[in-house]
């Protein structure tokens, strides 16, 4: 079980902070985990008008397999997997509504682990995200206020209880 906190960027508007949550079953060079991210709220504001706008966030669900280098006490996780979730937009400053858009990325990336006693260690993550759907946020007053671009960077530290 691993707990991990951390920070997002690019796929939505301005760097936030990310809350993350994973299970999984690891062997001697491999892994497998679900996990789940809620990535915090952030502004997209409209060009023209910039009182007005939407709040994003995202939340999402994963599934990562891994390969796993192990130099002594150190761990090197190469993972890569599919996460499905959903972003939402909460429209501020006019007669706006609350949208949603599906989220469906390939995500891969390599983390450093340091478990120097059997039932912990500490991680330290990056993560390259592929969304796979497009989504955005737009209003009929506005037009598009937001446009899911086609790449999300992630990054993290946490850490993991082991139970043998």
């Amino acid at each position: 079980v691993r707990v991990s906190g951390g920070l997002e960027a690019l796929a939505l508007p301005r760097v936030a902070a990310t809350a993350n949550l994973a299970v999984g079953v690891l062997g001697r060079r491999w892994r497998v985990e679900l996990g789940g991210t809620y990535r915090a709220p952030t502004t997209a504001r409209d060009d023209v008008h910039p009182e007005a706008g939407a709040t994003i966030r995202l939340w999402t669900v994963a599934a990562r397999g891994c390969g796993v280098l192990r130099p002594s006490v150190l761990e090197i996780p190469l993972c890569g997997g599919l996460e499905a979730g959903q972003a939402i937009g909460q429209a501020y400053g006019y007669d706006g509504r609350r949208g949603q858009a599906p989220w469906l990325a390939a995500v891969v990336g390599p983390a450093l682990m340091w478990a120097p006693r059997r039932g912990f260690a500490l991680w330290l993550g990056v993560e390259l995200g592929v969304p796979l759907i497009a989504g955005n946020f737009k209003s009929d007053d506005l037009g598009v206020l937001w446009t899911i671009r086609r790449i999300s960077l992630r990054a993290g530290f946490g850490l993991e209880v082991r139970f043998f």
